[in-house]
């Protein structure tokens, strides 16, 4: 038992205090405590594609204005400890708000989408068509894309106050009204298009804050969010590739499509962002909050069912393969906060304690100095405890591949995959 104990102390408590430095949502915006109350001025989240780079590296857009004297800034005053935990908690509390927001989101996402899915509404569609669809498909989607490109009427707020219904959409359908929103024209036409056994989903903007400004969550969390944006993705064969009918009254500025989801017909829930925005705009302004975000998306990316519609799960990878090509193709960062949460390189001062990369060499030096790691070949280290919560042991003679070693008496040993072997112990 007291072996047990030592060895726990060794790998857990020596770990802990290596790492409890590290906070992996450092990068979120935070204040002190009583500075919640306070108004803050209402500026946009992302104001323009170089407002993530500039919030990174403490630039403005409006030029300081000179005075004449140079002000001495004054001392940085160390923060307690006390003060760091309140910090880390406020952080923390932000985070999880945007999470809570992001399954709202995705909560309306499949509403909507299941209202596309009725086999009601479908067969309306196709029986009883109204008469932009008496010209068949072509022309039908001539007029539904009129109709979704035209600037809404920001005065009216129609298309803000008015949701969706079933009935109000089978009664479209027949004809009985016109007066549809913006976002019902939306769901008419993907419930066409999936009728006619045409690939198609729902497109949603999500009003969801990067992490320089997450925190404005705790502050005014109604201000913070804004409107959702919905529109049809179509694929096109000929093509192999979704086509985004974006009404221009919701396009946004790339720097500013964060957040966006895409939704089939069986739930299958994909992130399109890398198609409306440059993808190292929109992976720098996430930031930390791209873990939980890519948790959830996780939860609904591949249903079971998905395998029965070989033709939609056919699109999907076209997609995905492009998204993946337009990605690899930007340009590497010229920051090293553009490296920081990049999705196919890293730095080597970036890397964790408990990251190590082997048997590879860098893609190149930044500032000539810092190697360029790519992400596939960092692997993670973990102590035997944390192996063994997942089913996996160290094999007989392996030696840690890394000791981390701390202020305190302990130390953890570290151990990679390639270490292990799977738990096969049986219990009678």
């Amino acid at each position: 038992m007291a072996a047990d104990l030592e060895t726990f102390l060794q790998e857990e408590v020596g770990a802990n205090a290596a790492e409890e430095e590290e906070d992996e949502y450092a990068d979120v915006d935070w204040c002190d405590p009583e500075e919640l109350g306070e108004e803050a001025p209402d500026t946009p989240a992302v104001s323009s594609p170089a407002a993530p780079a500039a919030a990174a590296t403490g630039a403005s857009e409006t030029p300081p204005r000179s005075t004449g004297e140079a002000k001495a800034k004054e001392p940085k005053q160390p923060k307690s400890s006390k003060d760091s935990e309140e910090a880390k908690r406020l952080r923390r509390e932000a985070v999880l708000q945007h999470s809570v927001l992001s399954l709202c989101c995705v909560a309306r996402l499949v509403w909507l989408n299941g209202m596309c899915n009725q086999e009601l509404l479908q067969s309306s569609l196709l029986s009883l068509a109204p008469e932009c669809f008496k010209g068949g498909v072509g022309g039908a989607l001539q007029h539904l894309k009129t109709r979704l490109l035209a600037p809404a009427d920001a005065s009216t707020g129609k298309d803000a106050e008015v949701q969706p219904s079933l009935v109000r959409l089978l009664r479209a359908s027949q004809g009985f009204s016109a007066d549809l929103s913006a976002e019902e024209w939306v769901l008419l036409l993907v419930a066409r298009c999936r009728a006619e056994g045409r690939p198609s989903r729902l497109a949603l903007r999500c009003p969801l804050p990067p992490a320089k400004s997450c925190l404005g969550l705790l502050r005014k969390p109604e201000e913070e969010a804004g409107q959702l944006q919905l529109w049809a993705e179509i694929f096109d064969p000929k093509a192999q590739r979704w086509r985004g009918l974006v009404p221009q009254a919701d396009r946004r500025a790339p720097g500013e499509a964060l957040w966006v989801l895409a939704m089939g017909p069986l739930n299958d829930l994909w992130d399109v962002t890398r198609r409306y925005a440059r993808w190292s705009v929109a992976s720098q302004a996430r930031g930390s909050l791209a873990k939980p975000w890519e948790e959830i998306l996780r939860r609904f990316r591949s249903p079971e069912n998905l395998k029965e519609f070989p033709g939609l799960q056919e699109a999907n990878a076209f997609d995905e393969k492009r998204l993946g090509d337009l990605a690899s193709k930007e340009p590497l960062p010229n920051s090293r906060v553009g490296f920081r949460h990049h999705r196919l390189y890293v730095l080597n001062s970036q890397l964790k304690q408990s990251q190590i990369v082997q048997n590879t060499s860098p893609v190149g030096l930044f500032q000539g100095k810092d190697p360029i790691w790519r992400r596939e070949d960092v692997k993670e280290l973990l102590t035997a405890s944390k192996w063994r919560q997942q089913g996996r042991v160290i094999r007989t003679g392996e030696r840690p591949t890394k000791v981390l070693r701390s202020n305190s008496l302990f130390s953890s040993q570290l151990f990679g995959l390639w270490q292990t072997e799977e738990h096969s112990e049986s219990f009678e």
